[in-house]
């Protein structure tokens, strides 16, 4: 069979012929407008576009696709006149809702003039099962950060994740990173429990953080400690992810947001201080809202929810004479608990899981009021919520002043609103407690 370089498709306008040719392992395509022909007859139309739209800082032709863009750069226009190449300003033109044609400057009209349309890269994403695409974001310089849906057990990348190397199970979220180039993936991850999980959105901060949003059918999502909210509240919850610049474990931050019913993230973005800004819809009659909020009641079925996540991170920044633990203990009733307290940012939060790492009971989000510290040991005292809604009054004694598995020490108990008692103490198996002289 016989191959060509080049192929040339002669007046597909009149005057005007199309070349393809490879370039770079790609496939590329001139236009070639002949001496005397019309340059604005050309009309261009995209299958499967839902929109089309210029960016005016680049120049670049944008078609809004479903799961995310596609982006054709500044077309390059040119003549080659006296042997060398003269470059000739002009750029794309949206010609109504479904076209796009090419604004050209003066140029010589006895002259072929090409017209080079030119798509940054373009490529699939997928494994062996169903995937989509569902939020893409780009960092300044020009890496790609994906989010969607993977039914595959073998999604690019991700059995290199150090966060979570295989699907969990059913439809998991996935979170990837693509080189400026569109030519390799930098990282790749599943995200998911063992439920259906959908990444929605995804937004990236200056640093690199991927910011990511969706839902989750999961009673096993991955949570860090510290979270605001570290147990499913009921059907899909909304969640909220960061990852750092590295895509690796450990996740920098991770919760359920939710109420009784069905909660979907689908939009995300972070500002400067790395505020995470996070949209979605709810059908929870009791959802999570603040105090002076716009609407703290579900007016309908289905209400939009708009919620700031402060810093997107876990907000405690150690100082000096702080108090501060994030790990687990194996408590005296059995079970793992899961604890993470900060003194300078007044955080108290506890959950226990079964051997199956599913939590058990009810988590505590709490906040600290008083401090007693001798030596290496203190007694926190504060009050918090359980995930159900219930107030509880909570006092910790916490010891160490270095992660030293099995001496350091957590202890806690509460006494719940409804009359309900809990308490757990244990030592340390992970993590570390740091106690500071006051």
């Amino acid at each position: 069979m016989p191959t060509y370089a080049k192929v040339r498709y002669r007046e597909v306008y009149p005057g005007v012929d199309l070349v393809y040719y490879g370039k770079q392992r790609q496939l590329e395509h001139d236009f070639i407008v002949a001496p005397g022909a019309d340059p604005s007859s050309i009309t261009l139309g995209f299958a499967g576009a839902e929109k089309m739209s210029l960016d005016p800082r680049r120049g670049a032709l944008v078609l809004s696709v479903k799961g995310g863009e596609v982006r054709f750069e500044k077309p390059r226009i040119y003549q080659e006149l006296g042997g060398t190449w003269r470059e000739i300003s002009g750029g794309y033109v949206l010609k109504n809702a479904n076209g796009v044609g090419f604004a050209v400057a003066a140029y010589d009209a006895n002259k072929p003039l090409v017209i080079d349309p030119t798509l940054s890269y373009s490529t699939y994403l997928g494994g062996g099962g169903d995937d989509l695409g569902l939020g893409i974001a780009a960092d300044g310089a020009g890496n790609a950060y994906v989010t969607g849906e993977t039914g595959s057990t073998d999604f690019p990348g991700a059995s290199s994740s150090t966060i979570q190397s295989s699907n969990g199970g059913g439809i998991d979220a996935f979170v990837a990173k693509i080189n400026t180039g569109g030519t390799a993936l930098v990282y790749s991850t599943y995200l998911g429990g063992s439920g259906d999980d959908v990444g929605q959105g995804i937004a990236v901060d200056a640093a690199g953080n991927a910011y990511v949003t969706g839902y989750t059918g999961s009673i096993n999502f991955p949570t860090t400690a510290g979270a605001f909210q570290i147990a499913n509240a009921g059907g899909n919850d909304a969640f909220v992810t960061t990852l750092n610049p590295a895509g690796s474990a450990p996740l920098v931050f991770s919760t359920y947001f939710g109420g009784s019913s069905d909660d979907f993230g689908f939009g995300i973005a972070v500002d400067a201080a790395g505020n995470a800004y996070v949209t979605g819809q709810t059908l929870s009659t009791i959802f999570p809202t603040t105090p002076g909020a716009f609407q703290r009641a579900n007016a309908g079925s289905s209400d939009a929810f708009v919620t700031k996540i402060a810093g997107g991170v876990p907000t405690c920044k150690p100082e000096q004479h702080d108090v501060e633990g994030r790990g687990h203990e194996k408590g005296d009733d059995g079970r793992e608990g899961e604890f993470h307290f900060c003194k300078s940012s007044g955080e108290m939060d506890f959950d226990e899981r079964d051997n199956d790492g599913k939590i058990v009971g009810q988590p505590m989000k709490g906040k600290m009021s008083t401090f007693t510290v001798l030596g290496n040991q203190a007694v926190i005292i504060g009050s918090g919520t359980l995930a159900n809604g219930t107030p509880v009054n909570y006092t910790a004694v916490v010891l160490g002043n270095q992660p030293v598995i099995g001496a350091n020490h957590f202890a806690i108990s509460w006494f719940a609103a409804n009359g309900s008692v809990f308490r757990t103490s244990g030592p340390l198996t992970d993590g570390s407690i740091v106690v500071q002289p006051q």
